[in-house]
């Protein structure tokens, strides 16, 4: 645990260090990989913007369902609620807006590789600042890694994302159902949201939040796959 780093004659607190350097490389690699099909470049900069945007934005709404059941401090946010909304708003901004179909599968690869790096360096800080440790095993005596667990989870799945912007495939739904899956897990092991919880409650906001997300992604891959163009490949790895 290192809550603070020293630079020089400054001291910074890790934990909005990483969660802002993921910010940094996330969008950087969300340009890279537009780039690879030669968008555009007021394209380019339209969907990182987009992105940011809906980050900034959705800050009321991931300490809305970090709060449900108590799970929250009042100021407390959870990066779920954000990957929730830009899973919603982005789904419509494909639908309506988006005018480059030949871009669209790497546009929303881009979206995808932007929030699994993010979330990989959210819970880094986490690491750095001490917080959202995982409970202790009574059968290992130890505290159970939550914020490694999710770490590696996410570096996986960066690495799915990867190979698929290489094979010109897509994981924009798949990232969503992954997330889900891996957030609700990992909620029963995180000491700190079990024990503010409602005892009544049998789970946590955040967790009815990624219930939310693996429903609404499955029920979006599954009219994707029945109406989508799969002649372009792009459904090959959902």
């Amino acid at each position: 645990m290192v809550p603070y780093i020293q630079i020089g004659r400054f001291v910074i607190e890790s934990y909005k260090l990483f969660i802002n350097l993921g910010t940094l490389l996330g969008a950087f690699a969300m340009y890279l990989v537009l780039d690879k099909k030669c968008l555009a470049e007021k394209f380019r900069w339209k969907i990182v913007v987009i992105v940011m945007a809906i980050m900034g934005l959705s800050v009321p709404f991931a300490k809305f369902i970090k709060g449900i059941f108590r799970n929250g401090d009042g100021n407390a946010t959870h990066f779920l609620g954000r990957v929730l909304v830009t899973a919603v708003l982005m789904e419509i901004v494909f639908f309506f807006f988006w005018k480059a179909k030949e871009c669209e599968l790497q546009a929303r690869n881009s979206v995808v590789l932007y929030l699994a790096i993010q979330h990989f360096f959210n819970r880094l800080s986490c690491f750095m600042n001490g917080c959202c440790n995982g409970k202790i095993i009574e059968a290992w005596n130890k505290r159970f890694p939550s914020q490694i667990v999710e770490m590696c989870c996410m570096a996986v799945i960066i690495g799915l994302i990867l190979y698929c912007v290489k094979k010109e495939k897509t994981f924009y739904y798949a990232f969503y159902i992954a997330f889900a899956v891996v957030i609700f897990i990992s909620e029963f092991f995180i000491e700190d949201t079990r024990t503010n919880a409602v005892a009544t409650s049998p789970i946590t906001g955040v967790q009815l939040g990624a219930i939310i997300l693996f429903v609404f992604s499955s029920i979006c891959l599954i009219f994707k796959i029945r109406h989508g163009d799969r002649s372009r490949g792009n459904l090959a790895l959902p």
